[in-house]
């Protein structure tokens, strides 16, 4: 539209905390979503990652190493199950670990609670808890400092939405360095669960 939807902000973020982003309108969700998780350059200023740049940085580094995501839509390919997804990740990488991926995919999950129960059913035929806990193990793959989550808790009823906020409040505590765990949200509940709200 020409208009800018994101004009004189300075946020600083810590690892081991959790922030919500209150978002005004779909042009600001967009646009912020897009700069965050360096998939848009802003046109002005600057997304600084550990003193760095990340505009100056090349992609396939961050998402390797510094910035996890976690879109609307999860990020899942439908046709693999939870386990397969990760071990998707984990080879897109291009890291070397030192466990087989399918040891760490096990792993991952387990430390967000996936069902065992919906080990080896297609990430379409999951519930929208398991799709959620599927697409975190996802993003903390590659140990990214920083994770950015859309709307963690939407379409959840009340109990999945605590349960994915102390999940997503265990994970920013969970290693060292703590990871800095950044969400864009319209729901109250994400805010009051936030440690610091913009």
């Amino acid at each position: 539209s020409g208009r800018h939807v994101l004009k004189n902000i300075q946020w600083p973020f810590q690892g081991g905390m959790r922030y919500a982003i209150a978002l005004d309108g779909e042009g600001q969700h967009q646009a912020l979503f897009g700069i965050l998780a360096a998939l848009t350059r802003p046109d002005s200023g600057q997304v600084m990652l550990k003193g760095t740049d990340i505009a100056q940085t090349d992609i396939l580094q961050i998402r390797k190493y510094r910035i996890g995501v976690i879109p609307q839509r999860y990020d899942l390919r439908d046709d693999l199950d939870a386990s397969g997804n990760i071990q998707y990740a984990i080879r897109a990488s291009g890291r070397t670990f030192l466990k087989p991926a399918s040891a760490i995919a096990r792993d991952l999950l387990g430390a967000v609670g996936f069902s065992s129960a919906s080990t080896g059913i297609a990430v379409r035929d999951l519930s929208d808890i398991d799709r959620r806990r599927a697409a975190i193990a996802r993003a903390i793959s590659c140990e990214a400092p920083v994770i950015i989550i859309d709307e963690p808790t939407s379409d959840l009823d009340a109990e999945d939405r605590r349960s994915i906020l102390a999940l997503l409040k265990s994970l920013a505590h969970s290693r060292d360095p703590r990871r800095c765990m950044i969400m864009l949200t319209s729901e109250q509940s994400d805010m009051d669960a936030a440690d610091q709200v913009y």
